[in-house]
């Protein structure tokens, strides 16, 4: 039986967003950055990100 793949930054699949990695997240949005490549540099999927910035909205959407 192979080896499985190393995993990537994270230890867990279940490893959440530090508040470091939240400022990471406002920081690249500052820079125009969209959830792909913030995800890239955080080692987190877009997929985490884009609910992450979605958490942080109010009502309206701003």
């Amino acid at each position: 039986m192979p080896e499985p793949e190393p995993a990537g930054p994270r230890t867990s699949p279940r490893s959440r967003l530090t508040l470091a990695h939240r400022v990471l997240i406002a920081a690249g949005l500052r820079r125009g950055l969209g959830a792909r490549a913030i995800g890239r540099e955080i080692g987190f999927a877009h997929t985490t990100v884009s609910r992450e910035v979605a958490s942080g909205r109010s009502p309206d959407g701003a």
